[in-house]
């Protein structure tokens, strides 16, 4: 299956009591499914050459976050969750968080919050996160 980076479209994650969104501050992800090629046609002889895949069992998903003294949202919310060793849920969409646009969610573990340099006056960071479970579409 193809994987890609993503960037843009909006990433949420739970914090313990409701998801959050930390579009803001994810730079990009990978390890979720991309598009993948498909050899059919439908039913009225169209080819259909590009779908989205998803249907992962446990993999594991890398964020590439950004935080400064003014928005550090998502580094607090991932590193709560790493210290607290908790399963949370996520919800990604690549597209955006409007109807009809394909999105992925599931549970996951954090598994480290590293720091992985600087851009400017921000410090970057890589975030892993072990999928517990299925990845869905939907």
């Amino acid at each position: 299956m193809a994987e890609i980076d993503f960037q843009g479209g909006y990433w949420e994650f739970n914090d313990g009591t409701a998801l959050r969104d930390i579009s803001a501050q994810v730079l990009n992800s990978r390890g979720l499914p991309g598009v993948t090629d498909l050899l059919e046609r439908t039913a009225m002889s169209d080819t259909v050459g590009r779908r989205w895949g998803y249907g992962l069992q446990n993999t594991r998903i890398t964020l590439t976050i950004k935080a400064t003294d003014g928005a550090n949202e998502a580094l607090v919310v991932l590193r709560a969750a790493r210290y607290a060793k908790a399963i949370r849920a996520w919800s990604r969409g690549p597209a955006g968080n409007t109807t009809g646009k394909i999105k992925f969610s599931g549970n996951a573990l954090v598994v480290s919050v590293e720091e992985a340099g600087s851009v400017n006056d921000a410090l970057v960071y890589e975030a892993t996160l072990q999928v517990d479970g299925g990845v869905t579409e939907g």
